[in-house]
């Protein structure tokens, strides 16, 4: 089966007019959508819907000629018909048989025509069954034709249907999601979760994520048979600079997954300042970090983790060159991130007999979201 008509928004309005001098009372209804409208034919409905109502209230030939003239304008306005209209409502004219083109077929005239293929519309799901404990599983005895028989009563059971895959997006900023060689894709807000019902977790899975000036990711491979693990997830900036994210994947049922996407730390500015950050002894700056960033101070919690493990799990962080543009800020000691507070100094080293400048960064906490 397949719906015969797709999800549609549009709008719609209505007006009832009155009798006038020229027409009686009517009903004036008006349908607007930026989409088009797709109505999915198949051969079942052609073969026993259209051509058994058609054989019922018409002539053989004529129902031939009125069938064939149907679908001739359905596939020949399918054909030039676009995702959306509003460029050509925005073209001045308010024709609106100006959005399809329809064709008449003469009678005796054949004019070919082909409908587009497409793959149907399927959504998996799980079942799990729980036993439940009551009522207690006790035999019964009844008298069937002369002799005793035992009948077994059976406990309530509870069933549990549920998707295949949920992906919940635990970052601070919007994730756009996607599944390798699939039509799966789309976008989550931050701390939002999207049922993905047409995956086959019978199948091996590629999952890409991408974020806001991270365009690049190295896939996660999601094999048959996963149980609950946590791994990392590789996604490049587009100044190539790793950031590797925290990818657990829980197994609900068999078959039924929830994967949660993290960061290993939220770095939260709340000091007014201009501050780049990085790993200590890196050789570059944290990825996400831009010429931008170091002009003006950004609102939202910068992604961070550490990348080379042969380094200690410390981070570091300067001044924006924005606020001393005639200066070199310096790199402060190195602080981890497991929490707590402190101080820091961040010099800035000025050009010509003028003395440094020292920010004294006190009290700085950090708010570490870590969930591996």
């Amino acid at each position: 089966w397949e719906p015969f008509i797709e999800p549609w928004p549009c709008f719609l309005s209505w007006q009832q007019q009155a009798a006038g001098r020229l027409h009686p009372p009517r009903l004036k209804i008006g349908i607007r959508a930026k989409q088009r409208l797709d109505v999915n034919i198949t051969s079942v409905l052609l073969g026993e819907s259209v051509l058994g109502h058609v054989r019922r209230q018409l002539d053989l030939p004529r129902a031939a000629d009125t069938l064939q003239r149907y679908c001739s304008e359905v596939a020949l306005s399918h054909s030039s018909s676009v995702d959306s209209i509003s460029d050509i409502q925005s073209s001045g004219t308010d024709d609106t048989h100006n959005v399809s083109q329809w064709r008449e077929v003469l009678p005796g005239e054949e004019i070919p025509f082909e409908f587009e293929a497409r793959e149907k519309l399927r959504h998996r799901f799980c079942v799990v069954i729980k036993k439940e404990n009551f009522p207690e599983q006790q035999p019964a005895k009844r008298q069937v034709s002369g002799s005793t028989q035992q009948i077994y009563r059976q406990p309530g059971h509870t069933m549990y249907l549920l998707p295949t895959m949920v992906l919940s997006n635990l970052l601070p900023c919007d994730l756009n999601f996607y599944i390798k060689g699939t039509s799966i894709k789309g976008l989550l807000k931050p701390g939002k979760e999207a049922v993905l019902h047409s995956a086959d977790t019978s199948q091996n899975m590629e999952l890409g994520v991408m974020l806001e000036s991270f365009p690049m990711c190295k896939e996660l491979l999601i094999p048959p048979g996963t149980q609950n693990y946590v791994v990392r997830m590789r996604l490049y900036d587009t100044n190539n600079r790793l950031l590797c994210l925290t990818i657990r994947i829980i197994l609900r049922a068999q078959g039924a997954l929830k994967i949660l996407v993290s960061s290993p730390y939220w770095l939260i500015n709340k000091t007014g300042s201009l501050y780049i950050y990085a790993s200590d002894n890196s050789k570059t700056d944290a990825a996400g970090q831009f010429e931008e960033h170091e002009l003006a101070r950004s609102l939202s919690p910068l992604l961070f983790c550490y990348t080379d493990k042969e380094q200690p799990a410390m981070c570091t962080m300067r001044i924006g060159k924005g606020i001393h543009s005639d200066g070199v800020p310096g790199w402060c000691q190195g602080f981890s991130l497991d929490g707590g507070s402190g101080v820091r100094a961040l010099k800035v080293i000025q050009h010509g007999n003028k003395p440094g400048l020292i920010y004294n960064i006190g009290k700085m906490l950090c708010y570490c979201f870590n969930i591996s």
